[in-house]
C-alpha cells in the first residue's frame, strides 16, 4: 500500500486567513472558528485544506468509535503540532501523528511507558516517536490513548508491532523538529510531499 503524507506549515495562512476560511464548507469553518487561539484555527484551517484537497469534497462519515472518512473517498489521518500539519491519505485505513519535538519530563516517561518501552528512549527524540506509535496506532483503531502505560507497543521486528492484542505494520522517523509515526494493517511504503500554498488554490 502507498500513503501520501502532505505537511503544511499552517503559519503560511495567517496573513489571509478570512480568504483561505471563505473556502471550507460550513460545518468546517463553524469548528475552526470554535477555537479561541489564532494558532489552533491555523491548525484547524490547515488541515481542513488538506482534507478537502487531498481526500475529497463532500461529507464526513464515522465509524462506531468515531474515527472520520469521506464518502468514497480514500482512507485518511490528520494530525498537527506545532505549526504543522500532516494528512496521511491511503487506500486503506491508516493512523498517523505528528509531535514537536520537545523537552521531555522524566516523570512523563515513567507514566506513559512500560519498563520494556522505557528501555527504548534515551533522548528526548525518542520520547517523541516512541509516544507518535502509541497515538498512531491508536488513531489507526479508531480511539484515543485512555492510559498509556496499559497500552505498550511491542516490536517484533521487520516493520511490526504488536498493540492492543493485535499486529500491525509500523514506520517512524523525523520531520524537520518534529516526530512522527504512520501506522496500517497492511504493509506500506510512505513519499511526503510539502504542500505549498498555490496547490490549495487550485
Amino acid at each position: 500500500m502507498r500513503v501520501i503524507c502532505y505537511t503544511l506549515d499552517v503559519e503560511l495562512l495567517r496573513e489571509d486567513f478570512d480568504s483561505w476560511l471563505a473556502l471550507l464548507p460550513k460545518e468546517r469553518k463553524e469548528k475552526c472558528l470554535r477555537y479561541v487561539q489564532m494558532k489552533d484555527r491555523l491548525l484547524s484551517l490547515g488541515g481542513s485544506l488538506l482534507i478537502e484537497k487531498f481526500v475529497g469534497k463532500g461529507e464526513y462519515l464515522y465509524n462506531e468509535r468515531g474515527k472520520p472518512r469521506k464518502k468514497n473517498g480514500p482512507r485518511f489521518s490528520l494530525s498537527h503540532s506545532g505549526t504543522y500539519c500532516l494528512l496521511a491519505v491511503a487506500q486503506n485505513d491508516i493512523g498517523a501523528d505528528l509531535e514537536i519535538i520537545a523537552d521531555k519530563d522524566q516523570k512523563l516517561i515513567a507514566y506513559c511507558f512500560d519498563e520494556e518501552e522505557q528501555t527504548r528512549i534515551k533522548t528526548k527524540e525518542d520520547f517523541y516517536l516512541a509516544w507518535c506509535e502509541k497515538e498512531a496506532l491508536g488513531k489507526l483503531i479508531g480511539f484515543g490513548i485512555k492510559d498509556p502505560k496499559k497500552d505498550p507497543v511491542r516490536h517484533i521486528g521487520k516493520g511490526r508491532v504488536e498493540f492492543e492484542g493485535g499486529s500491525y505494520y509500523l514506520t517512524r522517523g523525523r520531520f524537520l523538529d518534529y516526530a512522527y509515526a504512520l501506522a496500517a494493517k497492511e504493509q506500506f511504503d510512505a513519499v511526503f510531499e510539502h504542500v505549498k500554498l498555490e496547490t490549495l488554490k487550485v
